[in-house]
């Protein structure tokens, strides 16, 4: 393989993962804020917004699932974690307003055990699943705290 091409097979990675850290971790931080979820969480806003949002983040799991999981799109990640990350949003947006935040965080816990025994980390991104599901479950399924 001629550098060119070599340097190609490692720049785009390089700066997909570069996008997805600042998407997925500065959203962690983000949605963590009362702002921020105020705003997720106004009146007009719908459980079928909160799972669109969380669904849509399926995107950044196929792309993992892609190139940086070998060399051939990984599948069975791809799947566990979304239908963990799908199936978890919807317990904590059906839950009762006090019990959301330590559902949203019992589930966290549970699917970064489930992901990591089930499908092995994911080298140089091992990141990854704990701050996509603090993001969105933790920090967006998650209305902000009532005084």
């Amino acid at each position: 393989m001629d550098r060119r091409r070599a340097a190609r097979y490692l720049v785009l990675p390089s700066l997909i993962g570069t996008a997805i850290a600042f998407d997925v971790i500065g959203g962690a931080v983000c949605n963590a804020t009362d702002t921020t979820k105020r705003w997720y969480h106004r009146p007009s806003a719908r459980a079928k917004d909160h799972l669109g949002f969380i669904a849509l983040h399926g995107v950044h799991i196929a792309v993992v699932a892609w190139l940086f999981r070998g060399d051939d799109f990984d599948w069975h990640f791809a799947l566990v974690l979304s239908g963990w990350l799908l199936v978890s949003a919807l317990i904590v947006i059906r839950s009762r307003p006090r019990l959301k935040s330590p559902v949203a965080i019992a589930l966290t816990l549970a699917g970064m055990a489930t992901a990591f025994h089930t499908t092995g980390p994911t080298p140089g991104m091992e990141w990854f699943v704990p701050a996509l599901f603090m993001k969105l479950l933790i920090g967006h399924a998650v209305p902000p705290q009532t005084a």
